[in-house]
């Protein structure tokens, strides 16, 4: 397992061991800024088919079985978010170019015959719309934002391996913006049913069925402009879930959480086996 956040060309070659029984799957692990997405240009590739030989390019990160992001996140079916790939470049017309739909992405490969491998070329593009995003640096603001386009979405913010403090530094949800409070306040246009703020956490990179969660509805995420929302789990999630109808905005500060955020009069969630 590799992680990398910087371009660049990168190789790889089998040599004897343990891992050239065709036994053992590894990976390469591409994470780009929040307003970025992956580019990976295969430049060689000698893996045989045979004996499970195998290079897939993955839309996305895949760790302990669980997929960051989750089929219902991500815009695309998960079928169609792996290409795979084997054999000799030169029996290629063409060497294949990936690109990922968020910042993270994944090259697993198997290679089962020592003195075979493949070479890649990292690069990252700017995403003029991010949406799902893995937070790989301990501390900073996004946005996450939804159009009332008819189609819905949801938008997530994952911190890698981490726990999370989130702040709401500003939102407009279902018509309503924040700072709009008292009794001429506008009624909240949507319900907890379609457009909302999602936070929580699991033991893992685990995002749709998290161990620990809080559901705000749109208005009520107003509240915590000013107050934390702390998830003290390995890893930590906030999503904003739009049904389409509403341009949804939500920025947030997250960073590393503390013992320091231990505050009851903050919003908290703690999953089972996280220990402070």
């Amino acid at each position: 397992m590799t992680v990398s956040a910087r371009p660049g060309e990168y190789r790889y070659t089998a040599a004897a061991g343990p891992e050239s029984t065709g036994e053992t799957v590894c990976g390469f692990f591409i994470v780009a800024d929040a307003a970025q997405i992956v580019k990976v240009e295969m430049t060689e590739l000698d893996v045989s088919c045979g004996d499970g030989g195998l290079v897939a390019f993955f839309d996305g990160w895949e760790m302990n079985g669980k997929v960051f992001p989750n089929e219902y996140d991500h815009a695309s079916p998960m079928s169609s978010r792996a290409q795979e790939m084997c054999g000799r470049a030169e029996e290629r017309i063409t060497m294949p170019t990936m690109y990922s739909s968020q910042n993270a992405a994944l090259v697993q490969f198997r290679v089962p015959s020592p003195g075979q491998g493949f070479a890649f070329r990292v690069s990252f593009v700017q995403n003029p719309d991010p949406c799902n995003i893995l937070m790989d640096d301990h501390e900073g603001v996004f946005t996450l934002s939804t159009r009332g386009d008819g189609v819905a979405r949801n938008c997530t913010l994952t911190t890698l391996l981490f726990a999370g403090n989130f702040q709401i530094l500003e939102s407009t949800m279902s018509g309503v913006r924040s700072g709009e409070e008292g009794p001429d306040a506008p009624r909240c246009h949507g319900g907890c049913e379609t457009d909302l703020v999602q936070f929580g956490g699991s033991s893992d990179l685990e995002t749709a069925l998290l161990d620990a969660s809080e559901t705000l509805c749109s208005c009520h995420a107003r509240r915590y402009i000013r107050r934390g929302m702390t998830a003290f789990c390995s890893s930590s999630t906030f999503r904003l879930v739009s049904s389409g109808r509403y341009d949804n905005s939500v920025t947030i500060r997250a960073r590393a959480a503390s013992e320091s955020d231990i505050d009851f009069n903050s919003l908290m969630v703690m999953c089972p086996d996280f220990m402070v």
